[in-house]
């Protein structure tokens, strides 16, 4: 039974993680109300550094309960933020969610639940040999490779089909309009002055900028384009949180041997892996900061977490052979728990596109704009 103590733990993470991820949406949406001179990047919002703080504290949860639980069981317990963020979203973004949202909710939160009851509960105690050899064996190497390609493609797509200076603002003039009807215009807040120069790009899509890319991006219709940004980004992070997840419960193996009296950090593997984790986190928490600053927490967080659960569940799976250990039954189980989530993931993935009504309506900078009509 200690593996409910990795769950409870778990829980406590999701909490932590779902107002998180809000307090990101609410700043990003607070910041692009604002006058292009006078928008700050996201490290210097307040909001948005206690948003990601609690991500972080959700990952430290997170590192606590790989001691007592395997990752095939935590993966899908993660489905308790969809959960938690239908109830956070409405009292802290202001974003309602219908009936269809509840629904997909309620079935990705079932899948996710059988495959927990169904998955491997045991929690092997490893060392660094150990680790090695299970992370360098010929399957293992296989399936990151195929993994990281999966991950490739989705950052050309987030990089190709990013919304441009220009669909920003359409962006922010769609969410004072639509969101705040009694606001008639940005009286020219939002307007690009001639010969302003064209912001940095952020140094991640930068980087991913390098990647080439065919003729097929050139092709593709704005709205297809809109929608594969919109699937990418979430589909991205969430790629990235296995990786994160994986490495995890690697660190918390080798902090767990190192406590027991068998240093394990003389090795400079145990450091790489440790710098791996971080960039892993690093990079993970970044793309779930760029996926909020453009789309709805409905849409972001359910996403980016059933995509995290079945990337992790699958990934540490293969990797660390949790799946060899299963019973037919108890495969069957699994398979059916896992289904129901990817049906519950592609009707979330058919969602309409709705426009952000988020912001606070006591929000200054609003309240503001409206006094000058």
């Amino acid at each position: 039974m200690a593996w409910m103590y990795g769950v409870v733990l778990a829980c406590c993470g999701s909490l932590f993680s779902c107002i998180g991820m809000n307090l990101q949406r609410v700043s990003q949406l607070r910041n692009a109300l604002l006058h292009t001179r006078q928008q700050r990047p996201p490290h210097k919002q307040l909001l948005n550094i206690i948003g990601i703080s609690l991500v972080f504290v959700e990952a430290i949860f997170d590192m606590a309960a790989y001691e007592f639980s395997s990752s095939t069981t935590l993966a899908p317990f993660s489905a308790l933020t969809m959960t938690l963020n239908m109830i956070v979203a409405p009292f802290i973004v202001g974003e309602r969610a219908d009936i269809r949202d509840i629904a997909v909710t309620a079935l990705v939160f079932c899948g996710t639940t059988v495959a927990v009851r169904f998955s491997d509960h045991d929690s092997p105690n490893m060392k660094l040999d150990v680790l090695l050899h299970t992370l360098l064996r010929p399957t293992a190497i296989c399936v990151g490779v195929l993994f990281i390609l999966w991950m490739v493609a989705l950052a050309m797509i987030a990089h190709r089909f990013l919304p441009s200076r220009a669909l920003e603002i359409q962006y922010r003039q769609q969410l004072m309009h639509e969101s705040y009807p009694y606001v008639e215009s940005f009286d020219g807040d939002v307007a690009i002055e001639e010969g302003a120069p064209e912001p940095p790009m952020h140094p991640l899509m930068e980087f991913i900028s390098l990647i080439p890319s065919g003729r097929c991006w050139r092709l593709t219709s704005i709205r297809s384009k809109l929608w594969l940004h919109r699937c990418a980004m979430p589909l991205l992070a969430g790629s990235c949180g296995s990786f994160t997840a994986l490495l995890a419960k690697a660190v918390n193996e080798l902090l767990f041997n190192t406590v027991a009296g068998d240093n394990q950090f003389q090795y400079v593997g145990s450091w790489v892996i440790v710098t791996l984790l971080c960039m892993a986190a690093g990079l993970q928490i970044t793309l779930l900061n760029m996926s909020l600053r453009f789309y709805e927490s409905l849409w972001v967080v359910p996403l980016y977490t059933s995509t995290n659960i079945l990337t992790t569940s699958c990934f540490t799976s293969f990797i660390l052979g949790d799946l060899s250990k299963f019973a037919p039954l108890q495969a069957l189980g699994f398979f059916i728990g896992i289904s129901l989530t990817l049906i519950g993931v592609s009707m979330l993935m058919a969602r309409a596109a709705k426009s952000p009504s988020s912001a606070p309506t006591d929000d200054p900078v609003v309240l503001q704009s409206a006094s000058l009509q």
